[in-house]
């Protein structure tokens, strides 16, 4: 439906079914997997009828790692909706079918030069030659900390330049993961990775430069501890065709 309609055209997935085939206890676990997928706000919209007048509702969701960080508030100050209630990201939305073209024409003037790219705020900006092990470690000692109302920091790595004898593919059968090794002997760890993703990451006579954004994490294992970042994102930003 979205490719076939070129929903992706629009600045807000809005997607419109005229009955659910599923349970609608779930439409905002489907709405938040859509988000996740196409990085931009979803409307998952359900035909319904409101004070005699047809409408569409259902469960929206924000990208908050845009620069969009209140999805909702914009559907409130578009006066084209009448519900939008909930978090500022994750919400109930209702539209009446008068007003969906409007809603749609409205999102993609407003928000025409928006770029919906992941944008992350971090607490540390590093390079592999100023990343401490045992600041990561000591980080990632206060999990128990992080929850709803304190986020787990986010750290960000610049050019971290990996040589094939770096770069390891962790349980390529099962659940793939990549493993980095810097020289300081921090970690850093990819999962939910695949062949593909280490093949582009592998270079056999130089090197891929990328930058990353994770979290830290101590890794203690038969009482040895070891400085680890599990990365949320990262881009190839260079390669090098020969390292001596």
């Amino acid at each position: 439906m979205i490719k076939k309609n070129n929903l992706l055209d629009h600045k807000v997935l809005l997607i419109q079914l005229e009955s659910a085939s599923f349970n609608r206890g779930i439409t905002g676990l489907i709405a938040n997997k859509l988000m996740a997928k196409y990085q931009r706000p979803v409307a998952l919209l359900i035909k319904t009828e409101v004070d005699g007048k047809i409408a569409w509702s259902g469960s929206a969701r924000g990208y908050s790692k845009s620069t969009l960080t209140d999805f909702r508030q914009f559907c409130r100050d578009s006066g084209l909706v009448y519900l939008a209630e909930g978090h500022p990201n994750a919400f109930g939305i209702g539209i009446y079918d008068e007003n969906i073209e409007a809603f749609v024409s409205h999102a993609d003037e407003v928000l025409k030069d928006l770029k919906f790219e992941p944008c992350y705020k971090v607490d540390y900006v590093w390079t592999p030659q100023t990343a401490r092990g045992s600041d990561i470690i000591e980080i990632g000692d206060l999990a128990y900390l992080w929850g709803q109302e304190m986020d787990e920091p986010l750290v960000a790595m610049n050019h971290v330049v990996v040589t094939k004898n770096m770069l390891s593919l962790m349980s390529p059968d099962k659940k793939p993961s990549i493993k980095i090794e810097l020289p300081s002997g921090v970690a850093i760890l990819k999962f939910k990775a695949s062949e593909e993703e280490y093949d582009s990451l592998y270079s056999e006579h130089g090197a891929v430069i990328i930058n990353l954004i994770g979290v830290c994490q101590a890794n203690r294992y038969y009482g040895s501890v070891t400085p680890q970042i599990i990365i949320e994102d990262y881009e190839i930003v260079d390669r090098e065709e020969w390292v001596f």
